[in-house]
């Protein structure tokens, strides 16, 4: 699900809200420790500051309300806390607007500005605002903005940003080329394809007894010591109030949960959901006819059973390998006829060939969701734990603060707190996501400790059942072990590879039996079915894994010079051995290479252009001091994820 999520938000992002640019690399590194600023009210106010030009803490917090607010519309129940903590949004978020600040001071040195014709244009041509080819008019664009709780003002100054960005980065990027042999290697790798079958055969079909003697055990460990290394771990000190310990303290007035209900209705409303998927073919003037005909014939062949696969091996748009799925947002750029289309079909139902001018399209309604509204009485429970959520982070947020005031500055917060006779809690060694039993069974509290120095302490942490004040007391280094504790370890190591090469043995006889029974589907049948064997069919492209085994260095070349029908050598895998053959594959000739050039070297060069973008802006945010308030950022972005389960 999580793959889908992010997925979800990059075609979210450029329909409602400002386009995110996210960087490589991951979370800025920040300097701790605030901003050094003497006046108190100011360090409460800002969250961020770039060679002195300060950025309110409130400007991050109203972008994160927003992109939360509208995730939350279109992903419904499946969107919670945990997968606002897994895709960082509150991160990426703080790290769009700092981007979005040095493209604008860059943008500055070289003199790029926004005309008003230029924001018109974006805005007229922005993919929301369009209907069956058309702006969808200003009245539109203006409630189409307000029922999304976004300011046009606000928007339309983001928007100039954007088309700074977009200005600067073709200035960037203006001389950048990708030579011939480049570009063919990319085509071959995205259109050359190979439908297959495996066998995946695991270890425990050895049922050999294999002995393994003392000296094997020794010598093996003599020469592999580094597989033997503990993980590093680290211990803690740690004050935690658990949020059932408080529930007595929350009241919660039926005034409150209608008064809630009132001003929060949209948040309980769920607008209609379309996701078609789509399957795409070129014609030209010279082969309409022809490819008319072929994509008549692929149409009566087309069920909701075989309609992704069909995609993957016919479709000739940007989500062919996705089985054609559009998503949510995307196809809303498809052509007039498309959409008229879509609007009629009903879920589950594929439309006849559709003739977009330039190419034939079928659509496929994956699912279509009616707007939905639910009334009070439906949503008081969902609205009691929001509410309750929120009062009582506020309330053991505020109680455990005091507690942190007093420790902050402590190296040792467990003699202090024993002195103010405060409870803590000393963790055993933990890995890095390893849980708490009875406590945080997710892992938040060792993450956090492993972000931290010696003697650090951090304030607050959050989890599921409360709220934490963390400090790293000690760090356990990795060490090889010492072979007496380990000598099980190493035994099971031999064990699994002497079982792997007589697996491979095994393979090369199945192999031999199965490409000599090839003709006789029957007696091929029977013979996976007594050896308890299965093979699975898979859509191979170059560059690809084989499903879902782990990379595989040199497939691409075994795969596409295998004959058809025929099965290959012992694929040897750390945990598996995997024997393939090829019912069909698609290889790229120069003419198709020469055909797509000019379309395919376009699209190439626009990825290459972002690319390089982002490692120009990556490298030119080192010559910015960046200074981050740590702790007012955790305070409001705690408060803001406290309204979610």
């Amino acid at each position: 699900m999580l793959k889908k999520m992010r997925e979800q938000f990059k075609s979210l992002s450029w329909t409602l809200w400002i386009v995110i640019i996210v960087f490589i690399g991951g979370f800025i590194i920040f300097n701790q420790g605030g901003l050094g600023s003497k006046n108190p009210s100011e360090s409460k106010t800002t969250l961020v500051s770039i060679n002195g030009e300060k950025i309110r803490v409130d400007l991050f917090k109203k972008k994160l309300y927003q992109i939360l607010k509208n995730y939350q519309r279109q992903l419904k129940n499946n969107f919670n806390k945990s997968i606002i903590t897994q895709l960082r949004l509150p991160e990426q978020i703080l790290q769009s607007i700092i981007n979005s600040k040095i493209i604008e001071n860059e943008a500055k040195k070289l003199k790029i500005r926004v005309t008003n014709a230029e924001l018109k244009g974006k805005i007229l041509n922005y993919p929301a605002f369009q209907k069956e080819g058309k702006f969808i008019g200003v009245k539109e664009y203006e409630n189409l903005l307000a029922y999304n709780r976004i300011n046009i003002k606000d928007f339309e100054n983001d928007l100039k940003k954007e088309i700074i960005a977009e200005k600067l980065k073709e200035l960037i990027t203006s001389g950048l080329v990708i030579n011939s042999d480049t570009l063919k290697m990319k085509y071959k790798k995205e259109k050359d394809m190979a439908e297959l079958e495996f066998i995946v055969l695991k270890p425990d079909r050895i049922k050999t007894k294999i002995k393994v003697n003392e000296n094997e055990l020794k010598q093996y460990f003599n020469e592999h010591k580094e597989e033997f290394k503990t993980p590093e771990k680290r211990e803690g000190t740690i004050i935690v109030y658990k949020y059932n310990e408080f529930k007595n303290e929350i009241k919660i007035s039926n005034k409150e949960l209608y008064d809630y209900f009132k001003k929060n209705k949209k948040m309980f409303f769920t607008p209609e959901k379309t996701k078609p998927s789509r399957i795409f073919i070129k014609y030209n003037e010279e082969n309409r006819e022809e490819i008319l005909k072929k994509v008549e014939k692929l149409s009566k062949e087309l069920n909701i059973e075989n309609f992704s696969k069909k995609a993957k091996e016919f479709s000739q748009d940007d989500k062919a390998e996705n089985g054609g799925d559009w998503g949510y947002w995307q196809w809303k750029n498809f052509t007039t006829q498309e959409l008229t289309i879509i609007e009629r079909l009903k879920e589950s139902q594929i439309s006849s060939p559709i003739d977009t001018l330039n190419g034939f399209s079928i659509i496929y309604i994956t699912e279509k969701t009616p707007e939905n509204q639910q009334n009070f009485k439906t949503a008081k429970k969902k609205i009691r734990d929001i509410i309750e959520r929120e009062k009582l982070t506020s309330f053991v947020k505020s109680k455990l603060g005091k507690v942190y005031a007093k420790l902050k500055n402590k190296k040792n917060i467990e003699d202090k707190a024993r002195g103010l006779g405060i409870k803590t809690i000393k963790t055993k060694a933990l890995s890095n996501g390893q849980s708490i039993k009875d406590l945080d069974e997710v892992g938040y509290i060792s993450r956090k400790l492993f972000t931290l120095n010696k003697n650090e302490t951090i304030f607050p942490v959050e989890f599921i059942k409360g709220i934490a004040i963390v400090q790293l007391s000690k760090i356990i280094e990795p060490e090889i072990e010492k072979f007496e504790n380990i000598k099980e370890k190493v035994q099971e190591k031999i064990i699994h590879i002497k079982k792997m090469n007589l697996l491979i043995d095994n393979a090369k006889e199945i192999s031999n039996i199965l490409n000599n029974l090839n003709t006789k589907k029957n007696l091929k049948e029977g013979f996976l079915k007594k050896n308890n064997l299965s093979s699975t069919d898979f859509t191979y492209k170059r560059g690809n894994k084989l499903s879902f085994l782990p990379p595989q260095k040199g497939l691409d070349n075994l795969i596409f010079s295998l004959d058809l029908n025929k099965y290959s050598k012992p694929i040897e895998y750390k945990s598996e051995i995997v024997i393939l053959k090829i019912k069909n594959k698609k290889i790229s000739s120069k003419y198709d290479f020469e055909n797509d050039k000019t379309e395919f070297y376009m699209k190439k060069k626009n990825e290459f252009k972002n690319i390089f973008f982002t490692t120009y802006m990556l490298d030119k945010r080192k010559d910015y001091k960046i200074s981050f308030n740590q702790e007012l950022y955790t305070e409001v972005k705690e408060q803001v994820l406290s309204r979610y389960k």
